[in-house]
């Protein structure tokens, strides 16, 4: 099969999850720039060393089985809104297509090359609470030796001039991701043994922290001297990557002594191009079995899905309006989410007023999905308690009960999610439900909440209201 043809075909199956392609794009311009990089790197790697591939390729024909469970797994991804799921499944997807047509012998290439795709994928984000903890733990003791009088409450550092939060943004994951993908590079440019490798990598990530570390604690000290006026204590984005940089000559001189130290063995070349004797039933089959899951995801996309009830069990006797118009300022709501209808009534009982919410996810999206956002209970709100609990024993009928401080005072919130017309209080369930109600074309997942102003510290009477609505006839 001529080359152009095989390079042709690859690229049209990566292709074929453009929607995945977007979505890492965002993460690249977003929080994980160096994608930028290391995915571009990961395809050149393979064609730079495609020669190192046995001739005449060997085609595997039991990964073409691996490829279709990969690219269901890829479609369950996407129906479940679970980004992190497609994103990682898409270079296993492409590795899985690589060796169906290439064979095991190309299995050293591929997988070098899929480790640098991995490595464009934000999988590293979920060390971010670790780090925040060891960042805290670090300048803690930093801030002992220098004798600078701190209060330290979980990921909040306060100085007599002020307080410092280690967020998410300022745990260091940037720095982490970075220094593990120059590390990766590095090793697979120059070839190292893997004693020189560990050490490579275990400096790479050692420094990166090191260089959180250190800019947290500069931010502290210069918020100290200059009682939190100084222009960096605010814009401090760039202030990190200029001590990342800094640290880089020392990380390349213990990189270039380990590698002195273990030097590597020669590599095999395996000849001519593999891809001139590749058999095209191969690259058809391969090809078939990896676009499945983006063909199957058109297919459901293309098909119409049930419209949202009228009315719900719950709130069979209430009349909901388009909440817009209702909404009057200071009043709680729930967070608006781009693209979904918000249905709102005010309901009397007695002299108390009770507010009912349904918003109907008929276009969900990432970013915009019932499960998957922490933004349901408002913006700029502080959840004082969010557990379980029953207000009804016969039958039983559960509702996540949270109190909620917002600018017009305390709100008790009893909500609870709806999927294929089965209600529940657990996330985790109703994202499990929405992947056969996808597959199905179920109606359109709901969050529905029912609420109403409370004292600070007892909310007896705010939960005997919302008992009251709920169990009316």
């Amino acid at each position: 099969m001529p080359v152009p043809i095989v390079v042709l075909v690859f690229a049209v199956v990566a292709a074929g999850f453009a929607s995945t392609w977007r979505s890492l794009f965002v993460a690249w311009t977003d929080f994980y720039s160096h994608g930028f990089l290391v995915a571009p790197y990961g395809f050149w790697l393979a064609w730079s060393r495609r020669h190192e591939v046995p001739s005449p390729a060997r085609p595997w024909f039991a990964i073409v089985g691996v490829a279709l469970v990969l690219s269901l797994g890829w479609l369950l991804g996407r129906i479940a809104l679970l980004q992190i799921v497609h994103q990682t499944m898409l270079p296993l997807i492409l590795a899985s297509w690589a060796l169906a047509v290439f064979g095991r012998g190309a299995l050293p290439v591929v997988a070098a090359a899929t480790v640098m795709l991995l490595l464009a994928v934000p999988l590293l984000t979920a060390f971010v609470p670790l780090l925040q903890s060891v960042t805290v733990s670090a300048n803690a003791a930093l801030l002992a030796v220098s004798g600078l009088k701190a209060e330290i409450t979980g990921t909040f550092i306060r100085i007599p001039e002020g307080l410092f939060e280690v967020a998410d943004g300022c745990a260091g994951s940037a720095f982490f991701a970075a220094g593990i993908s120059l590390a990766a590079m590095y090793v697979s440019l120059m070839r190292t043994s893997r004693q020189a490798a560990v050490v490579v990598v275990l400096s790479a990530v050692v420094l990166s922290l090191v260089t959180n570390w250190l800019r947290v604690f500069g931010l502290i000290l210069v918020g100290h001297w200059t009682n939190m006026q100084h222009p960096l204590i605010n814009d401090h984005g760039w202030y990190g990557w200029v001590i990342f940089a800094a640290v880089q000559p020392l990380w390349l001189w213990i990189s270039a002594k380990a590698e002195k130290r273990w030097p590597h063995a020669p590599h095999e070349i395996g000849g001519e191009s593999p891809l001139s004797g590749v058999d095209w039933r191969v690259v058809a089959g391969a090809s078939l079995a990896c676009l499945t899951g983006p063909a199957l995801a058109l297919a459901l996309q293309a098909r119409p899905r049930a419209a949202a009830p009228a009315t719900l069990p719950d709130l069979a006797a209430i009349s909901l309006s388009d909440a817009p118009a209702l909404v009057q300022p200071g009043q709680w709501t729930p967070s608006a989410i781009a693209g979904q209808q918000h249905l709102q009534a005010i309901v009397r009982n007695g002299p108390t007023a009770v507010q009912v919410d349904r918003v109907i996810f008929s276009n969900q999206q990432q970013g915009a999905e019932l499960v998957g956002t922490d933004r349901h209970l408002g913006d700029s709100v502080e959840v004082l308690t969010d557990e379980v609990t029953a207000f009804s024993t016969t039958p039983v009928r559960l509702v996540r009960q949270a109190i909620v401080r917002y600018k017009g005072g305390v709100r008790l919130v009893w909500y609870w999610y709806r999927v294929a017309g089965v209600g529940t209080t657990q996330s985790m369930k109703a994202k499990l439900l929405e992947i056969p109600a996808g597959i199905i074309g179920s109606s359109p997942s709901e969050f529905v909440a029912v609420s109403t102003p409370c004292g600070p510290r007892d909310c007896a009477d705010a939960a005997r209201a919302l008992r009251a609505v709920l169990t009316r006839p």
